[in-house]
């Protein structure tokens, strides 16, 4: 009986200790905490927050918090959507992106200086990529389909955002969080 009792709070540890670990270092912190921005808006805001937060882009796209990236081989990537956990497979036609919208030029900006540009810097090793991201930023993924190159079903493009921009709030108050 007391081995038994020991073997539960064993594997009662291990799971709390797991869910822990995937809620601070695998993106499922920023993803709740994104869940609870968009819960605080108004309903019209909230219903187009969600679509553009966590919905499909067309057939091929999809949009969620970077969870994990797999680094070996082709590597790919594990997001968080409104169906939990789903994975991505990349090939070597994948092409990664990090538009940059929290740098001094965009948040000093003011009126009179026109329409600045969101800087992208783009990737064709998921190694560099991710070295450069971090788990738990906004995602959009597109697939590859019939006529955009690359095998189809794996990921043709993917950009990462360092700010929420699915929230209707300024710059400033995106980039704070």
């Amino acid at each position: 009986m007391k081995k038994w009792v020991i073997v539960c709070g064993a594997l009662i540890l291990l799971l709390v200790l797991s869910i822990g670990l995937v809620y601070q270092f695998g993106g499922l912190k920023n993803y709740v905490l994104a869940t609870r921005e968009i819960s605080k808006l108004s309903d019209d805001q909230r219903d187009r927050a969600l679509q553009n937060f966590n919905g499909r882009i067309g057939e091929n796209g999809y949009r969620g918090m970077l969870g994990y990236v797999n680094k070996i081989g082709s590597g790919g990537l594990w997001i968080w959507g409104k169906n939990g956990p789903k994975y991505f497979s990349a090939d070597e036609y994948t092409v990664y992106s990090i538009f940059t919208g929290c740098s001094d030029q965009i948040l000093n900006a003011k009126p009179e200086d026109g329409e600045i540009e969101v800087a992208r810097r783009v990737y064709t090793n998921v190694l560099e990529w991710s070295r450069d991201i971090k788990n738990g930023s906004y995602v959009t993924i597109f697939l590859a389909g019939e006529g955009n190159g690359g095998n189809i079903g794996k990921i043709r493009e993917i950009w990462a955002f360092d700010w929420w921009n699915f929230l209707p709030k300024s710059m400033g108050e995106l980039c704070a969080k």
